[in-house]
């Protein structure tokens, strides 16, 4: 299963690359009729840009213009492909947006029945989005932290982005500094 860094960072790729992109067409690729609601994801999205990409627990959401979001889990193995700049085609497509400009979003390796169609107003009240536990620094630049309303700060640590709180997360290096000046009981 991925990694929160690494759907965090898939997260990024995905806002930078499809946000403002319009959808032309769906195409869901089912093995039984009724499996998924093609009709209503079609009618959702086709002829609506993504207007905004989020991440709830492992969870990827893209909310479009008109008030729907598609919610995507890739589980072990799935994988969100955009072509350009991709060439090749994931294993066991599922689903695939097209956009005007001519790029395609690309889903494979992970059935259906981990894509939801929701509103967008009901994607944090949603169950398996409510039983995850709080995610308070993610995209939380310059937002008040839960704990002591402090502005949440963000640093590059080895190459990637991390959120945290100035004044509840101690750095290691000054909560080590002060241990180090207290002499070690004998």
């Amino acid at each position: 299963m991925p990694e929160l860094p690494e759907v965090g960072i898939l997260k990024e790729e995905l806002r930078r690359e499809v946000v403002g992109r319009r959808v032309e067409v769906v195409g869901v690729f089912v093995k039984k009729e009724g499996e998924f609601p093609v009709a209503q994801l079609r009618e959702a999205v086709e002829g609506r840009a993504i207007v905004e990409v989020r991440r709830r627990g492992k969870m990827h959401v893209l909310h479009f213009e008109g008030g729907h979001s598609l919610v995507i889990h890739l589980m072990m193995v799935g994988q969100l492909l955009l072509s350009p700049p991709f060439t090749g085609e994931p294993h066991d497509i599922c689903l695939r947006l097209k956009f005007a400009d001519g790029a395609r979003l690309t889903l494979g390796q992970v059935g259906l029945k981990y894509v939801h169609l929701l509103s967008t107003a009901e994607v944090d009240n949603w169950p398996p989005v409510v039983k995850l536990t709080a995610d308070p620094l993610d995209d939380s630049k310059g937002e008040p932290c839960f704990v002591c309303a402090t502005p949440i700060e963000r640093v590059e640590v080895g190459g990637r982005g991390t959120y945290f709180c100035p004044r509840c997360q101690v750095s290691y290096q000054s909560s080590s500094s002060s241990d180090s000046s207290q002499s070690p009981s004998s």
